[in-house]
């Protein structure tokens, strides 16, 4: 796996498989694609994203804004054929080790039913602060709340 923070690498070689992913990973949610373009558009967002070195398939993507000492994660994604291979902690532990001199604090939301990137965050260290009740809304037409974490970045 090697792991890039080229901007302009990602919207470009990456960005329509950066899309698919995203689409098939939010599937549920209204429009997954409107959401992609939009928060593409972030003009202070930051990207880490992991690709395979032999296929050079995007294998998943993190995104991300640093605002004074505090990091907001906007979306942690990976591929279908890349889940449960341990590509989520390495690109999030990458993450943490690149922002680590520059925040002190660590922000994310994630819906409440989604179990494995909660276990995902915890295992590194985020602890829930709070709860968006019904802040989610699903093509069926369901809500969900969304959990609040923080990570305090170790000094």
């Amino acid at each position: 796996m090697i792991f890039s923070d080229d901007y302009i690498l990602f919207q470009g070689k990456y960005a329509e498989m950066a899309r698919q992913i995203y689409c098939h990973g939010f599937a549920i949610m209204p429009n997954p694609s409107r959401s992609f373009d939009n928060l593409c558009k972030g003009t202070d967002l930051e990207v880490l994203f992991v690709y395979e070195v032999n296929t050079a398939q995007l294998l998943g993507f993190l995104l991300f804004r640093v605002v004074a000492d505090q990091a907001e994660i906007f979306t942690l994604v990976i591929a279908q054929n890349a889940i449960k291979q341990g590509v989520g902690g390495a690109l999030l532990k990458k993450f943490l080790a690149r922002v680590q001199s520059r925040v002190e604090t660590i922000f994310l939301e994630v819906a409440a039913d989604n179990t494995r990137a909660i276990s995902l965050y915890q295992s590194v260290g985020f602890a829930q602060i709070g709860i968006r009740k019904y802040y989610y809304q699903y093509q069926n037409g369901q809500r969900a709340d969304a959990k609040v974490f923080s990570f305090s970045v170790p000094k």
